[in-house]
């Protein structure tokens, strides 16, 4: 793969899962490079279809969060409002304390958490997350001085479930990454299932997003991501994830 837009290797140290931000046991965390160049080519497509200002973004699969904290604090003035949701309750209690990251308050109790953890153990990696955490405060108190950032869970299965209770217009964004390997399953697909699960997914969606909306899927290069009802106008692929970009069709502006 080729990157057009996080072209330069950079420190990201500071987004490490189990530092500052909380991990979710079992679950690795999203690649930070290859999340930054998705988003941005989403802004891309989005700026190709006269959609400027920052957007709201929805992740139907959060598990702990940690792909919409990281992308916040990466891309702060492109975000408007970030929604996550999972079916695992437990996930999203994690997901949670990442997004209260993004509030001052939720940070210097991170930071407060660490220093306590420094007097108790003295350990190297408790020193590295403090640091980690006072730099990601600095950056947070200087976004904040523009706009801050609306953050929300919810508890639901993106495969039954219906979504449009939770959003009071459609989204500009999905970025997500699905279910695959022996850690994440789908549950809830019907018993006479005729697609691949991604389908059904794409198939909720539709009814919140808007004919300007961009949804960029990264799945295992073994599943096949379509949809009748959307255009695929971009994909590509590093490592063992596969991205797909797509755009509804016949839907209103």
């Amino acid at each position: 793969m080729v990157y057009l837009f996080a072209q330069e290797r950079q420190d990201y140290r500071d987004f490490a899962a189990g530092a500052v931000f909380y991990g979710l046991p079992g679950h690795p965390a999203f690649p930070v490079r290859l999340m930054s160049e998705i988003f941005q080519r989403c802004l891309e497509l989005r700026v190709r279809d006269g959609q400027v200002g920052p957007c709201r973004i929805y992740d139907p699969c959060c598990g702990g969060g940690y792909l919409l904290v990281t992308l916040a604090f990466l891309h702060w003035p492109e975000v408007q409002a970030i929604y996550g949701s999972d079916m695992d309750v437990s996930a999203l209690e994690v997901a949670n304390r990442n997004l209260n990251l993004l509030n001052v308050e939720g940070i210097q109790q991170r930071i407060d958490h660490i220093e306590s953890q420094i007097k108790l153990f003295d350990k190297p990696s408790h020193k590295d997350a403090y640091l980690s955490a006072q730099r990601l405060k600095t950056h947070l108190l200087q976004f904040l001085n523009d706009h801050s950032i609306a953050a929300h869970t919810f508890n639901a299965n993106i495969i039954t479930d219906e979504l449009t209770g939770y959003f009071a217009k459609p989204i500009d964004l999905v970025i997500t990454d699905i279910p695959y390997g022996n850690r994440s399953s789908w549950l809830g697909l019907p018993q006479d299932t005729l697609h691949e699960p991604s389908w059904y997914m794409l198939q909720s969606l539709l009814k919140i997003l808007s004919a300007h909306s961009v949804v960029a899927i990264a799945s295992n290069k073994q599943q096949k991501i379509a949809h009748d009802h959307y255009r695929r106008i971009d994909h590509f692929q590093i490592g063992k994830r596969r991205v797909v970009l797509f755009k509804p069709i016949n839907l209103a502006g």
